[in-house]
């Protein structure tokens, strides 16, 4: 029996890695770099932002961990407030790339992320006005009967 479908392809309890496209986004702009269909689980998930086009001032991005349709969003800056305070050994995530003098921002999810009918990844930027970001997420997903 076919459990779901990833990039359009129905896959019977597969595990595939998602790859979005490398995306501009705009202050005030949402976008859905990760959507699949379909029962399973995230296993792994890598996120990187980085500035485009702007000034010193950037401003930030939440993300939106659409989970059976249920919006689960945090602001990406809090991850560092909440790693410089984590006393406890496992932290569902990790972050890859914290350079602010760069622009270049990332993390991984370090505990997978179950769903019954639906999981999205959506970005949306709260940057300064005329401050581009790009973005781009990798995820693997199994798919459960």
């Amino acid at each position: 029996p076919v459990t779901g479908t990833l990039n359009t392809i129905e896959v019977p309890g597969a595990s595939s890695v998602i790859e979005s496209e490398t995306t501009a986004i705009n202050p005030g702009e949402t976008k859905t770099l990760i959507s699949v269909e379909g029962s399973g689980k995230v296993e792994g998930l890598m996120f990187k932002m980085w500035i485009y086009e702007g000034g010193a001032h950037p401003g930030n991005c939440k993300l939106h961990f659409v989970i059976d349709g249920v919006d689960y969003a945090l602001i990406f800056s809090h991850l560092a407030d909440i790693f410089e305070c984590r006393t406890d050994t496992v932290s569902p995530f990790s972050l890859t790339v914290y350079d602010d003098a760069a622009g270049d921002w990332g993390f991984a999810l370090n505990k997978p992320i179950e769903f019954r009918s639906s999981f999205q990844l959506k970005v949306e930027s709260t940057a300064a006005p005329d401050n581009i970001f790009h973005v781009k997420a990798y995820a693997l997903i199994t798919l459960i009967n």
